[in-house]
């Protein structure tokens, strides 16, 4: 099982295979997950930018074979389903689903490009391009 240190670089990968790609599959829907009675207590009133039971647990047990991995070559963060997954109402202004670190890049061989949320510290870019990846923020 590939190991990931970063959850919000997983999330990201997930991204890019399951539902960009459509390689990694079934594409995960946080509705047919949860049934219709626990969705319908998903409330955007009460939880808007908290992270449904059990979503967060499902990604991050989620094996990713090391021949999809190798082939993703951009990351995205721009718009991602996968964030509506796991927290069905975040409205994109938190830093809940910011890369932190680049020692996951050893998992990606083929890894060209990154576009990234933005972080406070404004270092992620750099650290990507010091990989040898082409890197900004949206």
């Amino acid at each position: 099982m590939t190991k990931f240190k970063d959850f919000n670089f997983k999330l990201a990968v997930i991204q890019e295979l399951m539902y960009s790609k459509k390689l990694l599959r079934p594409a995960f829907d946080v509705r047919t997950f949860l049934g219709p009675e626990k969705w319908r207590k998903v409330d955007q009133a009460k939880h808007p930018s908290k992270a449904v039971p059990g979503v967060k647990k499902f990604f991050k047990d989620l094996d990713i074979p090391q021949e999809l991995l190798d082939q993703v070559e951009i990351i995205d963060q721009n718009y991602h389903q996968a964030y509506h997954q796991v927290t069905p109402y975040w409205d994109g202004e938190g830093d809940e689903f910011n890369i932190t670190s680049t020692e996951d890049v050893k998992l990606l061989p083929d890894l060209k490009k990154v576009i990234l949320l933005y972080d406070h510290e404004q270092k992620m870019v750099g650290e990507f391009q010091a990989k040898g990846i082409e890197a900004r923020y949206l």
